[in-house]
């Protein structure tokens, strides 16, 4: 009887410890789904947000968005390469002509994005009615398509690429910066990490 005892006392102990054991596995698996959703939460821009970016001077301004642009307009060729691979090509509205032919595999997305003309076409542009305008620093001067300020006046924002800024040499970091910004500015965190 005694030995008897002890087998249900050891089956007792096992059917436990498998239970628990399994329960704390099925906590982890919902740890780890609560984990991914908090991670997916975090990864979603809380607006208004505030970005830097630089003016025609390489002088850092901020730009504050209330939401996700839906028209954009770029005003450089790497602009446009950089949001069409980060989902957003059906967002652009425009962009100036390009400075060279573009032989990329963007070749046929951009070939069916609305041109705009030179870089100098202030009117042009603002018939697009964008919400933001994505490009060069130099571009956003007096001698091409305006201060930034000017076109906040407008209500577009502004968001002039770290690696087009002419003070000292242009670093990777500062091209992965722009990618990340967009990311941010767009809600696009996701496609940006992993461009």
């Amino acid at each position: 009887m005694r030995k008897f005892k002890s087998l249900i006392t050891v089956l007792a102990i096992t059917v436990t410890s498998a239970a628990l054991f399994t329960g704390c596995r099925n906590t982890g698996s919902n740890d780890s789904n609560s984990s991914s959703q908090l991670q997916a939460e975090l990864k979603q821009t809380q607006y208004p947000v505030t970005i830097t970016t630089y003016d025609a001077s390489g002088n850092e301004v901020e730009q504050t968005f209330e939401k996700a642009p839906e028209r954009i307009v770029t005003n450089n060729l790497s602009a446009t390469e950089t949001l069409i691979e980060l989902g957003l090509g059906d967002k652009i509205v425009g962009m100036m002509n390009p400075d060279n032919e573009v032989t990329s595999v963007y070749k046929d997305s951009i070939a069916n994005i609305n041109k705009l003309g030179d870089k100098k076409t202030k009117e042009i542009v603002l018939s697009a009615m964008p919400d933001i305008i994505v490009g060069r620093t130099a571009m956003f001067s007096d001698k091409s398509l305006g201060e930034y300020t000017e076109w906040n006046a407008n209500g577009v924002e502004v968001y002039a690429q770290a690696a087009s800024v002419t003070k000292g040499e242009t670093k990777i970091e500062s091209v992965i910066q722009d990618v990340k910004n967009l990311g941010v500015i767009f809600n696009v965190q996701d496609k940006a990490d992993s461009y």
